[in-house]
C-alpha cells in the first residue's frame, strides 16, 4: 500500500539526512488529491532552521500545475526552483525525479520525461538533519502534501535517464547510490 497525507499534518520524518553533499537524486511515485496546492513529495532539511534544503515537490500553485524541484541555502533569499515542462493530473500515478547534480545544475523530471533544467545562482545548503515526506520539515513546517506517495528513493549520484526508467518501472531495482528506500510505500 502506498502512504495517504492529508495535507493537513501528515509526514514521515527520518533521524538524519541521508544525503548531506551534492550529487544526489530524490525520486517517488505520487497521486496528488488535488492541483489546488503546493506539497512537498521528498525533502532533505536543516530542521534547526527555515533555510537550507533540497526538495521535489507538486507546484498546484503555479499555472500549469507543474512538478518542482528547489534548493535553497543560507542566503535567505537565495531559493532557487527548477519545474517541469508538463503539468501533473490529480487523482493518476506519476513519477517525479530531481537530480541535483551540483550546486548550479538541477533537473526535474515528470514520468521520467518533460525535463526541467535549472542553472541559476549557485546553493549549497548545510546543516542537513532530517529527510521527510509529505512537508518541508523546517522550523516552520509548510506545504504539506495531500494524497499518496510510495517508492521513495534517494540517491548520493546522478542517475541516468535509463536508470530513471528502470526506478520507475522496477522500484528498488537501481542500487547504484542508493542511500534510502522506502519499500512499504508501495502504489
Amino acid at each position: 500500500p502506498s502512504r495517504d497525507f492529508d495535507g493537513v499534518d501528515d509526514f514521515v520524518r527520518t533521524s538524519a539526512a541521508v544525503v548531506t553533499a551534492y550529487p544526489l537524486t530524490l525520486a517517488c511515485w505520487f497521486n496528488a488529491d488535488n492541483a489546488t496546492t503546493d506539497g512537498r513529495l521528498v525533502s532533505i532539511v536543516n530542521g534547526s532552521s527555515d533555510e537550507n534544503w533540497w526538495a521535489i515537490l507538486t507546484r498546484g500553485t503555479v499555472v500549469g500545475d507543474p512538478i518542482s524541484m528547489d534548493v535553497n541555502d543560507t542566503g535567505g533569499n537565495a531559493y532557487q526552483e527548477t519545474q517541469t515542462t508538463t503539468s501533473f493530473t490529480p487523482g493518476k500515478w506519476h513519477f517525479a525525479t530531481g537530480i541535483f547534480t551540483s550546486n548550479t545544475r538541477r533537473d526535474i523530471f515528470l514520468d521520467a520525461g518533460s525535463q526541467g533544467i535549472g542553472t541559476a545562482a549557485s546553493e549549497t545548503p548545510s546543516g542537513l538533519n532530517r529527510t521527510t515526506c509529505g512537508v518541508l520539515d523546517r522550523t516552520s513546517p509548510v506545504e504539506y502534501f495531500n494524497g499518496k506517495i510510495a517508492h521513495v528513493h534517494v540517491f548520493n549520484v546522478v542517475l541516468t535517464l535509463e536508470e530513471i526508467r528502470q526506478c520507475m518501472f522496477y522500484p528498488g531495482s537501481i542500487r547504484r547510490g542508493l542511500v534510502y528506500y522506502c519499500p512499504y510505500f508501495c502504489p
